[in-house]
């Protein structure tokens, strides 16, 4: 029954996790459009939840294209700024999985609560290599659902940042989030293991009888 209920939540919260990650993902184009001039009209979350400009409910399944999300904007005229709207939707869920991830390095929390801030970080710091490696394959952002286009790479390039630099940042940005989460864990080990020593290394409290015993040398 505990191990049910242990699934169930880690269900429960990986569900939470994956629809904030699209809030934020949405949010993030939201923010950069209207910091730019342009404006937006409407941004929705599968299965039909609206989160801008008002909370609201649309069922449109006879309609879904197989995306995550969609928003419907006015872009900036100049392309630089269209290319960074573009780009901020990941780079939006990239910045708050490095935010998450600071916080498991400086707080060092305990087992459970790493394994909930470390799940925020994988799937908020994932956004970015999906979109952008996923549909060059031919594939959707998340395999098989989410947008067809690489938004990233196009938002990059629009700025003028040749392809093989932007590869070349998410790479790094991969193996930095993956590094960092590793040593987060070997550290969370060490301390597991200094605990168990501590506790299995604890002094037995003399009785009575001891305490009065001659001691001899």
């Amino acid at each position: 029954m505990r191990k049910i209920t242990i699934i169930a939540l880690f269900i429960l919260f990986f569900c939470f996790v994956a629809f904030s990650g699209a809030v934020i993902h949405e949010y993030g184009h939201v923010i950069t459009i209207l910091a730019c001039g342009g404006e937006v009209q409407e941004v929705g979350i599968w299965p039909g939840v609206i989160v801008y400009p008002k909370l609201d409910w649309w069922w449109g399944g006879e309609d879904w294209d197989g995306r995550i999300a969609w928003y419907g904007a006015k872009l900036p005229e100049e392309p630089w700024k269209a290319g960074l709207c573009d780009l901020m939707g990941s780079g939006a869920t990239t910045i708050v999985g490095y935010l998450v991830l600071l916080t498991v390095l400086i707080f060092r929390p305990n087992k459970w609560k790493w394994a909930a801030l470390a799940m925020m970080v994988v799937v908020y710091s994932s956004d970015l290599p999906m979109y952008a490696i996923f549909p060059r394959l031919g594939l959707r952002a998340v395999a098989f659902i989410g947008g067809p286009e690489p938004e990233p790479l196009i938002g990059a390039l629009a700025m003028g940042m040749p392809e093989w630099v932007f590869y070349v940042l998410v790479v790094l940005d991969v193996l930095l989030v993956g590094g960092l989460l590793l040593y987060s864990v070997l550290r969370l080990r060490g301390n597991n293991d200094k605990s168990e020593l501590a506790v299995s290394g604890t002094a037995r409290p003399c009785t009575k009888a001891e305490q009065h015993r001659p001691k001899f040398s």
